[in-house]
């Protein structure tokens, strides 16, 4: 949800009480695992154009972020939570 949504889903004056909760995970991958998850993604192009710049893309970035042959891939999922 994004900074305008959450202010409008905040100020429902159905909420007895709102709270965020974050939860951190992380992933780690070899060149091969990048590319893999990637194309597990629903979103991301697979082919043509579009998918070539996205593999090319991410060869660029494990060659200049990799430490050791692995990159991380650091994540935070933001939950919003009401009651009523």
């Amino acid at each position: 949800m994004t900074g305008d949504g959450r202010t409008i889903f905040f100020g429902f004056p159905g909420w007895t009480s709102v709270r965020l909760a974050e939860v951190g995970n992380a992933q780690s991958f070899d060149r091969a695992s990048l590319h893999a998850r990637a194309r597990s993604a629903s979103y991301a192009p697979k082919e043509g154009p579009a998918g070539h710049d996205l593999h090319a893309a991410l060869d660029a970035l494990f060659t200049e972020h990799s430490r050791n042959d692995k990159v991380t891939m650091r994540m935070k999922t933001t939950a919003t939570i009401a009651g009523t």
